[in-house]
């Protein structure tokens, strides 16, 4: 219902209250260690997040390289006790959206071995290292049309993940895992690569066996 105050008052009445809704999610990241996070455009966002993903990888005992000449995939990742067997690692990244879930864009079908999800939360932090085919399998289109079936993506809560991807992750600890298994040859992935074949056969390595 209109009343005498202007459409100029009317307008700031409104904005006040959007205002709000805007500074309570803000609230939420005042005192996180990662706002800073939060105000980056979305390239550097993404350059800030191979950083971290490439630091914490390190810092968790793998050799992390930048590759040469392909743009196909972020990181090379190996241990240095077995410097034959290696993955590619493709980086996606996500802050917790105001709806309470990650949201992983640009998954695209290239070569790459694992698409490794880091996700941060105002007070903590999630990962999963997820191979190429089981998300590309599970993902959505992120476009509509024929000319846009190039790039899917994946959204989820941290705290109620998809049935295909608990296997991969969730806590940082449990994708680090996932990672040194299948460079240990504890688990089993097709297009892990060992001295440069394309297929690494290891005892126990059934197409149906779970993952950990």
């Amino acid at each position: 219902m209109m009343t005498n105050r202007s459409l100029f008052d009317e307008l700031i009445d409104i904005g006040d209250r959007i205002k709000a809704e805007y500074e309570e999610q803000e609230n939420s990241w005042r005192e996180s260690p990662f706002r800073w996070l939060r105000n980056l455009s979305s390239r550097k966002k993404g350059t800030a997040a191979e950083r971290l993903v490439h630091e914490m990888l390190a810092r968790s005992g793998f050799v992390i390289q930048q590759p040469k000449g392909s743009s196909d995939y972020d990181r090379l990742c190996y241990l240095e006790t077995n410097t034959e067997k290696y993955l590619r690692i493709e980086i996606k990244f996500s802050i917790l959206w105001e709806t309470g879930c990650y949201t992983f864009q640009q998954i695209r079908d290239q070569e790459y071995d694992i698409c490794f999800c880091l996700g941060i939360s105002p007070q903590s932090a999630h990962a999963w290292a997820v191979p190429k085919e089981v998300i590309w399998e599970n993902a959505k289109w992120q476009h509509k049309g024929k000319k846009a079936q190039d790039t899917k993506w994946v959204s989820f809560s941290p705290s109620k993940p998809p049935e295909w991807i608990r296997e991969y992750g969730g806590e940082l600890e449990k994708a680090i895992q996932v990672l040194r298994r299948l460079l240990n040859g504890q688990l089993c992935l097709d297009s892990i690569r060992d001295d440069h074949d394309s297929i690494v056969e290891k005892q126990n390595c059934g197409g149906t066996a779970p993952f950990l």
